[in-house]
């Protein structure tokens, strides 16, 4: 709920917004590596790179109450959406309407900007209008029903109000141009698996060829953050993608909903990456055990933090025969914010000055963490702190409960580069060029590194040229664009994949 009113304060603010990247979860705390503090001072208003216009537009004309059919003689139930016109950008509401007794209960999702579900703090039916009130962002929706499935309103906030057409819809999902269409030409389950260890059952997606025999295999691994099986974020959902795609090549492919997430049981935020590796192996041996599945060419593909988990897996078990690292961490979760930080800050145009400034916040309090057993003890060590720094109240337990949670301590203190020194089978490691959350020069040759020193010689690492974290053609990299990038997943990117996969099941090695 925080995340979502962050991201609805940046819609129609009247002030320019200064550069600063507000949590996502697909990357620390999106995915690993999310940074701890990205200035001395963290102002909340300073949550978008995307600026509004300078001029206010011109008023709304009210639509005259003889004209505006009553509310009550027609059915304003079910998703509606409409795009608000922001002179040099563009944004698409959906609203979610149902009947509550007299009343309304109304939703918001605004896809580019990860925003589902905020809640209306009220909604009724006055004079012909339905009025949805968003009062914890100062917002309002007053809309009429038109002719034909439609609506026309205003959105008003901050003092402005902008026209809006809401157009009636089956459901409150944007497809985005890569996501597939049913019919589907392969098999597709929906399954359960259970980590007995902890008690958790994992639900989620099995797809495969239709055709008779066994095939080849990937159980994918999520980044951090309650991921879907999808891994859904800004209205992409990759892994979707990424299944799509392996089926049709022909492969068999397990994704998951996170522990505590979409139709899976536990509690996610009791857990850390150690945990989730758990849920993982369970896949594993869930997969090796279908009888669709040739158990001498099952690997794992991970994302961000499920690229830390697939190493964890292929020295932890035989089943697993290769794995596909996209965006992995290559060093200890402190070092990767470190580099994160850094390059979030200079692409958001600020000086190295500032950097170095907020980096030595950061070790400040990587240390407390790092040092101190107690997190209740490190919590208040932390506040301390930055109450020294003059931190406000709301950044400083902005910060609290980023950092002092057990996930955090965990990214923060471990190492991938042991686990990947005893890896043996063959990998793939991918990053983008633009990723800026697992920066792609240091962590590709960290991986590659600890790789070969532990004797590995089937190893392919790839830079993609122009890629952000998710594989996306981008301009900046950062993540405020990741919903305004049409692509879900780069075709060159899908290619490499496939085509390393293929070698790497036929006997090739995977080190083409």
């Amino acid at each position: 709920m925080k995340n979502s009113v962050r991201y609805l304060l940046l819609l129609l603010c009247a002030a320019l917004l200064a550069s600063a990247c507000a949590t996502a979860k697909t990357s620390p705390p999106e995915k690993p590596g999310k940074a701890a503090v990205s200035e001395k001072k963290l102002p909340d208003e300073k949550l978008s790179e995307e600026k509004l216009p300078d001029q206010k537009p011109e008023p709304v004309k009210p639509v005259p109450e003889a004209t505006a059919p009553a509310a009550a003689n027609r059915n304003l139930t079910g998703y509606w959406s409409g795009n608000l016109d922001l002179g040099d950008s563009t944004l698409t509401l959906i609203f979610s309407i149902k009947k509550k007794g007299d009343s309304y209960a109304v939703s918001l999702d605004i896809p580019q900007q990860n925003a589902k579900n905020f809640p209306a703090t009220s909604a009724r039916e006055e004079a012909g209008k339905l009025i949805a009130e968003f009062s914890t962002i100062g917002a309002r929706l007053t809309c009429v029903p038109a002719e034909g499935d439609t609506m026309k309103g205003t959105w008003g906030q901050s003092g402005l109000e902008f026209e809006i057409l809401l157009e009636k819809r089956e459901n409150s999902i944007t497809l985005r141009p890569q996501d597939p269409v049913k019919p589907y030409p392969y098999a597709e389950e929906e399954v359960v698996f259970l980590n007995e260890k902890a008690g958790v059952m994992l639900a989620g997606t099995l797809t495969y060829p239709k055709a008779e025999g066994k095939f080849p295999a990937v159980l994918f691994v999520s980044g951090s953050g309650p991921q879907n099986r999808d891994e859904e974020i800004f209205n992409h959902r990759p892994f979707l993608v990424l299944a799509d795609y392996l089926s049709r090549l022909g492969f068999a492919v397990l994704r998951y909903d996170d522990r505590g997430t979409g139709q899976s049981t536990g509690v996610y935020n009791a857990a850390t990456t150690l945990d989730f590796a758990e849920d993982a192996l369970a896949g594993v041996a869930f997969l090796s055990s279908l009888p669709m599945v040739d158990k001498n060419n099952l690997g794992v593909l991970g994302h961000s933090e499920g690229g830390l988990i697939a190493p964890m897996l292929a020295v932890s078990t035989d089943l697993v025969s290769f794995i596909v690292l996209l965006a992995a961490p290559g060093f200890p979760g402190e070092d990767v914010i470190i580099l994160q930080n850094r390059a979030i800050m200079l692409a958001s145009g600020q000086s190295m000055a500032q950097v170095n400034q907020a980096n030595a916040i950061n070790r400040d309090l990587h240390t407390i963490i790092k040092n101190e057993p107690d997190l209740k003890t490190a919590e208040t060590r932390i506040r301390e702190y930055l109450g020294r720094l003059n931190f406000s109240e709301p950044q400083i337990n902005a910060l609290v409960a980023q950092t002092t949670s057990s996930w955090f301590k965990t990214y923060l203190m471990y190492d991938p580069r042991p686990v990947l020194a005893k890896v043996k089978v063959p990998v793939l490691a991918l990053n983008g060029s633009r990723d800026l959350q697992v920066t792609p020069a240091e962590n590709l040759a960290s991986l590659d590194k600890a790789l070969k020193e532990g004797g590995n010689t089937r190893v392919t690492l790839r830079e993609l040229e122009g890629l952000n974290h998710l594989f996306q053609p981008a301009r900046t990299g950062l993540m405020n664009e990741y919903g305004s990038i049409d692509v879900t997943f780069a075709t060159e990117a899908l290619n490499i994949i496939g085509d390393w996969l293929l070698a790497a099941v036929s006997g090739k090695g995977g080190n083409n």
